[in-house]
């Protein structure tokens, strides 16, 4: 992850494949150093941030900074 830092201000996100990102939330979630984050294409996404992937599956990022299957194809 290239020049991100602990400061970051991180955000609840909605992503879709292969990389169309909305920021789902108006505030930040705080920053990086303070929140769980999960790591998409050298992006940090707050805990909650859903991925929606082209065969339909989903997952969402949980608290332990991992990306975990919500519902599958």
């Amino acid at each position: 992850m290239k020049n991100h830092q602990k400061s970051d201000k991180v955000y609840v996100n909605a992503i879709k494949q292969p990389n169309d990102v909305d920021t789902a939330s108006d505030k930040p979630s705080g920053r990086a150093s303070e929140v769980s984050s999960c790591i998409y294409n050298h992006m940090r996404h707050a805990e909650g941030s859903k991925m929606t992937n082209d065969d339909g599956s989903e997952m969402i990022c949980n608290k332990e900074g991992s990306w975990v299957h919500t519902k599958k194809k």
